[in-house]
């Protein structure tokens, strides 16, 4: 059962991106309010089934944010902070990740000081760590790339500006999470998609190692996380405890599927700053939080082949291309 957030005023960053429109569903389901706050030049077609249901805010993190933003938004009681700039690691523009993701993240703890909310909840990341297996939150942060370095930064500053100001932030790490309206040019969705398709699939040798958690049950440790008094200026991952080689994992969604498509392994160069081993330890928010992951790998496997089977054509659109 997730935390009681009904009534609650919520404000959720990122909303259009892949774990954040999922998370808005779930707090749509425990009966929350929810506001989306997206990028003026966001595509929201992942949202498109509940737009009727929350009001889209648009803003630009990382360059002030202006009055009319803080009357659509003010009084929150919870913020889930999931906006950010480079998650696709092509993305290269250290300038955007500084303003987004620790400008971004300066503008929103500032905000939520003003309007008294209650908690903010920062979606930090696993890749923070660096590389490495079953790691746990006291890790100290070793990012290996841009994106990871301004997350982790972000996160500091979070906690230091609780910590001088009394505003209560909980931070969640998530790992590797995959499930519906994942980007088409991820693993998982790029491998199904194939695997329906009949089409052969281009990899590396596969032997890198994830900890792969699927989204609704991310999504059930934020709600979580948004009312539970122990996690209180607590930084807590959100992983399963499992490594899975990349290899196994798509070997898994072939025989799942009952696909014939053809894994092409090593046709692909592994990237320059691969990251071998990369898992989580979940006893932290085991304990405080009383989360635990309800899905094993091959059940999340099969709801998100459900999900893609059911889905309508426009969204089956969004998954149609050759990467």
């Amino acid at each position: 059962m997730m935390s009681s957030v009904k009534g609650y005023r919520t404000v959720v960053t990122g909303a259009n991106g892949f774990i954040g429109s999922n998370l808005v569903r779930a707090l749509l389901e425990s009966e929350a309010e929810v506001i989306c706050l997206t990028r003026p030049e966001a595509d929201l077609w992942r949202l498109a089934d509940v737009q009727k249901d929350v009001r889209i805010v648009t803003h630009d993190f990382g360059y002030g944010m202006p009055d009319s933003t803080k009357r659509y938004v003010g009084g929150a009681d919870l913020i889930y902070h999931l906006a950010a700039a480079g998650v696709d690691q092509t993305f290269l523009d250290s300038r955007s990740m500084i303003n987004t993701n620790i400008g971004g993240t300066v503008e929103l703890l500032t905000a939520a000081l003003q309007w008294d909310a209650r908690r903010l909840i920062y979606c930090g990341s696993c890749f923070e760590y660096g590389s490495g297996n079953t790691l746990s939150e006291d890790a100290i942060p070793r990012p290996l790339n841009q994106y990871a370095a301004s997350k982790s930064a972000a996160w500091i500053f979070a906690h230091a500006f609780a910590r001088q100001h009394g505003l209560d932030v909980v931070s969640l790490r998530p790992f590797t999470v995959y499930g519906p309206f994942e980007g088409s040019s991820r693993l998982i969705p790029q491998t199904i998609s194939k695997a329906l398709n009949g089409s052969s699939i281009p990899l590396t040798q596969g032997e890198q190692e994830r900890d792969f958690v699927y989204v609704d049950d991310l999504t059930e440790a934020f709600v979580r996380a948004g009312t539970n008094d122990k996690v209180a200026g607590e930084t807590l991952n959100i992983c399963t405890g499992i490594a899975t080689s990349v290899h196994d994992m798509v070997a898994k969604i072939l025989q799942l599927s009952g696909s014939e498509s053809e894994p092409l392994f090593g046709s692909l160069a592994y990237r320059e700053s691969e990251l071998w081993n990369l898992s989580g330890n979940p006893d932290k928010a085991k304990r405080l939080l009383g989360w635990i992951p309800s899905r094993s790998v091959d059940q999340g496997i099969q709801e998100t082949l459900s999900w893609f089977a059911d889905s309508p054509d426009e969204i089956k659109l969004h998954y149609s291309g050759d990467y």
